[in-house]
């Protein structure tokens, strides 16, 4: 299986509201990256009980090179056992926070802090079968 991850920069900064005084845009060599040679993928849903964490399988993958991640509800992510954590918070009722990553990952723990709501998501993990 092949899985292809595109990715568009559309960013641009300005000193005015009509872009007339650009401070920054994207150049062609940095407005597309395309990756495939991904063989194996593992996902799934998760539910966190309340004040709890979780690490998230990678199932059968030996190299993961990316990950995506959606809930409803605000978590905490450590990536590859740092101390730091990726608050991921939901923009506003009704909304989702989700979170992707290019990147070798070894693990991934999901730490729900909250004291009433189980958190429920799903995740993707995509990579090699071999190191």
């Amino acid at each position: 299986m092949t899985i292809r991850v595109k990715h568009t920069v559309a960013v641009l900064t300005s000193r005015d509201t009509q872009f007339k005084k650009a401070m920054w845009y994207p150049d062609v060599t940095l407005a597309e990256v395309i990756i495939d040679t991904f063989e194996k993928q593992a996902s799934g849903n998760f539910a966190v009980p309340v004040s709890s964490i979780e690490t998230l399988s990678m199932g059968d993958i030996d190299a993961v090179r990316g990950f995506y991640l959606e809930t409803e509800t605000a978590c905490k992510i450590r990536i590859n056992g740092s101390l730091d954590s990726i608050d991921l918070v939901p923009s506003g009722s009704g909304f989702s926070a989700k979170l992707f990553l290019e990147a070798e990952l070894d693990s991934v723990i999901v730490e729900n802090e909250s004291a009433d709501t189980i958190l429920n998501g799903v995740f993707v993990f995509w990579g090699d079968p071999t190191a």
